[in-house]
């Protein structure tokens, strides 16, 4: 009973962590640039808009370490992958915050990376967005970790792939949960869709900055994937809205997107595993033993 009360509450704070962290980049990485980039010289609005993404930044920050530290203590059995490896990379990971040396860091994209694939490997299958899901976010992840201790061709990619297996995140999901998602959010994902097409045929060069400052990507992909990838958020959005069980999904595709492919807070190379930790079922009261196919 305790440690389902404890991974209930965990949950609750890595769902209001991804909303903190959406206000983070809504408001420090696309509303404090461009509104300081367009306000004459004195208005006061840049300022302001620095100081309430600080905040959201900061409270992201403590929420994702204490859900990312929470989740693998209230997991119950001692394992590498679900309690050692998520462990370590909380200590090193908040170390590395305090002293930002070159080999804390490096130890923190290590361990953040193995964690995230070890917790891929033991996944169960009958997780509500399925194996397909949590395995993306790890590769994700652990590829955009890794390319910060790559060099040259290995670095560029590793970065091309942490950037296509994030922007699939939320369309494999969306697609996974697709029958928890009434008539109004299809007609709502198809209006997204057409919007981010229309937006990519005559604004693509804006659309790839404000991709560029909200979580690192190049859009080097195709623009059917930008397309899908649009109707999918849309998607879950409405079916996190409308059923809980689909919430703790979305809060674990959102969190990668904030961490960015690369991230440039430490704090966010958490921010990434903790939502391999949410689709990889580590909120789950058992684990269940894989028996055929992934989905």
């Amino acid at each position: 009973m305790g440690q389902a009360i404890a991974r209930h509450a965990v949950s609750a704070l890595a769902i209001t962590a991804a909303l903190a962290g959406s206000a983070e980049v809504l408001i420090a990485r696309i509303g404090a640039p461009l509104v300081g980039f367009w306000a004459p010289a004195g208005v006061p609005g840049p300022g302001i808009l620095e100081a309430a993404g600080s905040g959201a930044t900061a409270a992201t920050a403590l929420l994702v370490v204490v859900a990312a530290a929470g989740l693998p203590v209230s997991r119950g059995p001692w394992t590498l992958a679900a309690t050692a490896l998520p462990l370590a990379a909380v200590v090193l990971t908040v170390a590395a915050t305090i002293d930002p040396s070159p080999g804390l860091l490096t130890a923190s994209h290590l361990v953040v990376a193995a964690a995230a694939v070890g917790l891929a490997r033991g996944a169960a299958v009958s997780l509500p967005a399925g194996r397909t899901v949590g395995t993306l976010a790890a590769l994700g992840v652990a590829a955009g970790q890794l390319a910060f201790v790559a060099t040259g061709d290995a670095a560029t990619g590793l970065h091309r792939v942490a950037e296509a297996a994030i922007i699939a995140l939320p369309i494999a999901a969306a697609w996974r949960l697709r029958a928890e998602i009434g008539h109004l959010g299809r007609v709502a994902a198809f209006i997204a869709a057409t919007g981010v097409s229309a937006a990519l045929v005559v604004r693509h060069g804006e659309l790839a900055m404000l991709a560029t400052w909200t979580f690192g990507a190049t859009l080097t992909v195709p623009p059917l994937a930008l397309i899908a990838a649009a109707a999918g958020w849309v998607l879950l959005a409405i079916g996190a809205l409308r059923r809980p069980g689909v919430r703790l999904v979305a809060a674990g595709v959102t969190l990668p997107w904030i961490a960015g492919i690369q991230p440039a807070a430490i704090h966010h190379n958490l921010t990434g595993l903790l939502g391999v930790m949410l689709l990889t079922g580590l909120t789950a009261g058992h684990r269940v033993v894989e028996q055929g196919a992934r989905p």
